[in-house]
């Protein structure tokens, strides 16, 4: 099992404490770490927090909810100069030849932690870094060769277009002190007098040690810099789940119509759900609807998906689409309007195509 170290030093009066942020009962806390709660990964927790922080209770109470007895803070009463600072005061209480994670608070990485410590094991790594494509500056990047080994790492100066997503593994927490130390005795930082955690993967390529880069969507990635920028991610957040759900129940159905499968097809229907073939018929109902499907399925058929475009503020998708029935093609479009996961009416516009 695995070591999560989260370093939360830095304290200014002045400033809002980013990971207290909460918006509609859903804490920032409880969102960055929805990857490192699945599947029981997690073997112990630990937090280098300032003092101030943890007596405000919020951030202390929400890791505790979520990590329970795994947690220990190892609390702090200054600042630091930089994460790798602040993660290096946990050194008593790590244990050196197991794994480790590092990740902060302030942010939201959605990734398969299983499949990243898999692969790293399988592989034999002796460290990882979960990255995003991007070129804003406000990130760290990483610079690959042709055949995708790591030759550097630089903080906020795009040397690539491969940005570091905040989540660092160590194959041992050894590992981890030792190329720190190295960091900072040597000074080895692109910003003066600040050291961060993706500098010390420098010191780690010095060791001739083997780095594993793990690439997710941009989307995937989400730091929260206030509650406005928080509020805006949930709710996007929802939106971009509900567009993938309804793309998914309409690729349901072009599949289960392809398979001539009238009964499963007909349970996507409840029983006041109308379909209308827009000049030609229409049927209400789901007895009907099925009897429609059973005739149709009685021929050699073929749809093929065009395009599919969900429109959540409806609940609907426009599903466009190539359809061959026997030796005839038509192509059209498919309205459909979906309620609680069902069809409530799909309106059905196609012509025949001739050669």
């Amino acid at each position: 099992m695995t070591q999560l170290l989260i370093p939360l030093a830095n304290f200014n009066s002045d400033k809002i404490i980013k990971e207290e942020i909460i918006f509609n009962n859903i804490s920032l806390i409880e969102k960055s770490m929805e990857s490192f709660v699945k599947d029981n990964l997690i073997r112990k927790v630990l937090v280098v927090i300032h003092y101030e922080i943890f007596k405000r209770k919020k951030v202390r109470d929400n890791l505790i909810k979520i990590f329970k007895k795994k947690i220990k803070f190892i609390i702090i009463n200054n600042s630091t100069d930089g994460a790798s600072c602040t993660s290096l005061l946990a050194i008593d209480n790590l244990d050196l030849q197991e794994e480790l994670i590092i990740t902060s608070l302030d942010q939201m990485v959605n990734f398969n932690l299983k499949n990243f410590l898999a692969t790293n094991r399988k592989k034999r790594y002796d460290s990882g870094v979960v990255c995003f494509n991007s070129i804003d500056p406000r990130w760290s990047y990483v610079l690959l060769d042709k055949e995708n080994n790591v030759k550097m790492f630089s903080e906020k100066r795009p040397i690539s277009n491969v940005a570091t997503a905040g989540v660092y593994y160590f194959k041992t927490a050894e590992l981890f002190v030792q190329a720190a130390k190295n960091q900072i005795f040597k000074r080895n930082t692109d910003i003066r007098n600040i050291f961060y955690i993706s500098s010390i993967f420098n010191e780690i390529i010095l060791l001739k040690k083997k780095i594993f880069i793990y690439l997710i969507e941009e989307t995937n990635f989400d730091k929260i810099e206030n509650v406005k920028n928080f509020k805006d991610i949930i709710l996007n957040r929802n939106i971009k789940r509900h567009k993938q759900n309804l793309t998914e129940l309409t690729k349901e159905y072009v599949k289960l119509f392809n398979m001539k499968n009238s009964e499963e097809i007909s349970k996507l229907f409840n029983d006041e759900s109308s379909l209308i073939e827009v000049g030609i018929n229409e049927y209400y109902g789901k007895e009907k609807i099925l009897n429609l499907f059973k005739n149709v399925f009685k021929n050699k058929l073929n749809l093929k998906i065009s395009n599919i475009t969900p429109l959540p503020e409806n609940n609907m998708t426009i599903l466009e689409f190539n359809l061959s029935v026997n030796n005839k093609r038509y192509v059209g479009n498919d309205l459909i309007f979906w309620k609680n996961d069902k069809i409530k009416y799909l309106k059905a516009y196609f012509y025949e195509k001739k050669k």
